[in-house]
């Protein structure tokens, strides 16, 4: 018997192989084994060997030297049946650009199928048609929520697809809706769908497709108007949650791009601080780059007359300051701001040169007179039969139901969340059902000092979906409500299972919100019912946070803290550091990778900001001496870095007089960081004399690193004294140096 060839899995996209066997009948023979299922031995006879003289034994050589070259990949006898993994059958499970990358080619293509049945043509025509159109539409979805330029370019792979069907009249008109204007696409796309259908159902050029904007073209207008305008100068957009105030935002830069405006879209939700959203932007305009220390220093990054969406500002305590800042370091930028406080259209209004203040409101609503047509063009209606058709796909405007729905959308004020939230109630609930337990609420909304814009509305549909939920549901949005934002493939480590993550998406709890990626969030309209169901369910809320903490602090050991992969996750290191500072877990080596990361990334004003943060946590939960240490290290040594001189000799002349100074490496890392201030005070002698502390408190550790490091740092600072009497101590430090090196592989 012949050895077997070692192999992982079928292939079957763009080729027909398993491992380096190659035989096309016995191949064919276990593909559709794998694909069907278990399979008897006559139908595989009458497909695959239609016209052969003694079928039979033909299946009988081939399934022989199947499993002399491959043993297990086939068993059975009168019925076949395998366990062998699959590529199709892998492709079908996978979503987003997971399955775009995984598509290496189409079903069996290149493959001589010799003398097979028609049926079993038929068949793999099927199967090709079938995971091309599956790969089309991951890549669709993922497009949708793109970036112009990134969407357009995902959109003309899914349309050139190797081994895909010729494109239907909805699929064209999916990707047309994609594309950049006058683009080739563009121009090819319409013409090809103008053969299908005639010119009447083809978009007009340039025709606005605003996608989720229903209700919104006069704000979006208004603002691409305003941004058209040549210099620097600030528009603010508020409202409620839930509005849609990103949205709007994501819509704006998506106009902007395709017009080529220089336009990017900063995620300002959490963000406290300038500190904190200079590296924000930064990142947005180019993920990897090392971070300039101020807004000036943005400038060359941010390129010619550039339009800049801050969505939610809402965290921002020095956002007065902050458009002073931007005004000054930046006159050339247009800044759109978004939040939900009402104080943001006063600063834009306090802002005398071309500024634009919007408020948005809940979407127009149908009169309680209004007839059928009048009912279906608004823009409330709209919106949520559309969220209705996700999830009952019979479900329309009908004479029967349009008085109830136009009244259903008044009761709740036009507001888009309210009515995302409320159609998804239909997905167990008639619509007088959902009617009936709306206008059971209705006095709540208007009652008298209501706001009127929604708000009320919003949180008694958000409780209702909440109460919809099953429990594993909850437990689940208790777990993801921990986390700023995540990547989906992280749910698995939370405790979130993917079916529980799909209802989530279904009942509207969660939204993809940066253009170009597939990290998800909870909305931030609904932090506050995700908050009060974790005061009032403590232990799932305990639990959550901590293998919330434990994914990711454990993936953060694993990483270099310079690793760009680090950026996505700096908001949950932050929860995550938190959490373990109250369960007591927290690591000084945890603490040092995370100062390594803000050192090496160049985040130095925010790591400030956030160790500051994290030492008076350590000081409240009663940390270990050593964990307070070293956050109070990390702040001051970042404060040093950041150029705040005044703070970092602050916080060392503090933590010298206080109890922590009493454990020798603590005080040596303090002194040197004081020292490192002082040089860079002009106070030479001071600075030898505490660095001179830190050597002796290296050398009695026996920390050859630092001995090394502090010796040069002397030396230095001697240098700069210029004192000719101490030449030979620097000749003789210069030597020990050089043999401190040696020793520890410097």
């Amino acid at each position: 018997m012949t050895q077997g060839i070692p192999t992982d899995e079928l292939c079957t996209l763009g080729d027909l192989r398993l491992g380096r066997f190659r035989k096309v009948k016995s191949l064919l023979m276990l593909t559709y084994v794998a694909l069907e299922g278990p399979t008897p031995r006559r139908d595989l006879r009458t497909l695959l060997w239609p016209n052969a003289r003694q079928p039979e034994s033909s299946l009988r050589v081939a399934l022989y030297v199947l499993r002399e070259a491959v043993p297990g990949a086939l068993d059975g006898e009168e019925r076949l049946e395998t366990a062998m993994p699959c590529d199709a059958v892998t492709l079908l499970t996978l979503r987003g650009l997971d399955a775009l990358d995984a598509y290496t080619g189409p079903f069996l293509g290149g493959v001589t199928l010799g003398d097979v049945s028609g049926e079993l043509e038929d068949w793999i025509e099927g199967w090709r048609t079938r995971l091309a159109r599956h790969v089309q539409g991951e890549a669709l979805t993922v497009a949708e929520t793109a970036d112009p330029a990134r969407a357009e370019a995902l959109a003309e792979r899914a349309y050139r697809l190797p081994g895909a069907p010729p494109a239907e009249p909805d699929l064209l008109r999916r990707l047309l809706a994609l594309t950049l204007p006058g683009s080739a696409l563009e121009g090819e796309l319409r013409t090809e769908l103008h053969g299908l259908t005639g010119p009447d159902d083809v978009p007009a050029p340039g025709a606005a497709r605003t996608g989720r904007m229903l209700g919104r073209a006069a704000p979006l207008d208004a603002l691409l108007a305003w941004a058209a305008r040549p210099g620097g100068a600030v528009a603010a957009v508020s409202g409620p949650g839930g509005i849609g105030k990103s949205t709007l935002s994501r819509e704006l830069l998506r106009e902007l791009t395709r017009s080529g405006r220089n336009a990017v879209l900063v995620d300002a939700e959490g963000a406290r601080s300038s500190a904190d959203l200079l590296p924000r932007l930064a990142a947005a305009r180019a993920p990897g780059q090392a971070v300039q220390g101020t807004w000036a220093g943005l400038a060359p990054l941010l390129g010619d007359a550039p339009v800049v969406l801050l969505d939610g500002v809402d965290d921002l305590d020095d956002l007065g300051t902050l458009l002073l800042t931007l005004r000054r370091d930046l006159p050339d930028v247009r800044w759109v701001l978004s939040g939900r406080r009402r104080r943001l259209g006063q600063l834009g209004q306090a802002d005398t040169v071309d500024t634009l203040a919007l408020t948005l409101s809940g979407l127009d609503v149908p009169p309680p007179d209004a007839d059928l047509p009048e009912i279906a063009a608004s823009s409330a209606v709209a919106l949520f039969l559309r969220e209705a058709g996700r999830v009952r796909r019979d479900f329309a405007l009908t004479p029967g139901n349009a008085g109830v729905i136009g009244s259903l959308t008044r009761r709740l004020l036009g507001h888009p969340l309210a009515l995302t939230l409320a159609a998804s109630w239909l997905r167990v609930e008639a619509l007088d059902d959902v009617y009936a337990r709306v206008l059971a609420e209705a006095a709540t909304l208007s009652s008298p000092g209501g706001d009127h814009d929604g708000r009320r509305g919003l949180m008694l549909v958000a409780q209702r979906s909440w109460d919809l939920l099953s429990a594993g549901e909850r437990d689940a949005a208790l777990r993801v409500g921990v986390c700023p934002d995540f990547d989906p493939a992280d749910a698995p480590a939370l405790g979130v299972s993917g079916t529980d993550l799909d209802a989530l998406l279904t009942h509207s709890f969660l939204e993809t919100y940066r253009p170009g990626s597939e990290r998800l969030r909870v909305y931030p309209a609904l932090t506050g019912l995700l908050n009060a169901q974790a005061h009032a369910h403590p232990d799932l809320t305990r639990a959550a946070r901590q293998a919330h903490a434990a994914h990711y602090l454990t993936w953060f050991a694993a990483q270099a803290p310079e690793s760009p992969p680090v950026d996505e996750e700096r908001g949950n290191l932050r929860v995550a550091m938190s959490t373990a500072l109250e369960g007591g877990t927290l690591k000084t080596s945890t603490v040092d990778h995370l100062l390594a990361h803000y050192d090496r990334r160049g985040l130095l004003g925010s790591g400030t900001d956030v160790f500051a943060a994290l030492a008076d946590e350590a000081e409240d939960a009663g940390a270990t001496a050593d964990v307070q240490a070293a956050t109070q290290i990390a702040c001051m040594w970042l404060a040093y870095r950041a150029g705040r001189l005044l703070d970092a000799q602050t916080l060392a002349a503090r933590f010298l007089q206080g109890p922590l100074a009493g454990d020798p490496a603590s005080r040596m890392k303090v002194l040197n960081t004081l020292g490192s201030v002082r040089a860079q005070q002009g106070q030479y002698q001071a600075s030898v004399d505490l660095s001179r502390q830190a050597l002796a408190l290296a050398e009695q550790l026996d920390d050859r690193m630092r001995v090394a490091g502090y010796r040069m740092n002397v030396l230095t600072y001697l240098s700069y004294l210029g004192m000719l009497r101490r030449l030979s101590r620097v000749l003789l430090l210069s030597k020990r140096i050089l043999q401190e090196c040696r020793l520890s592989g410097l």
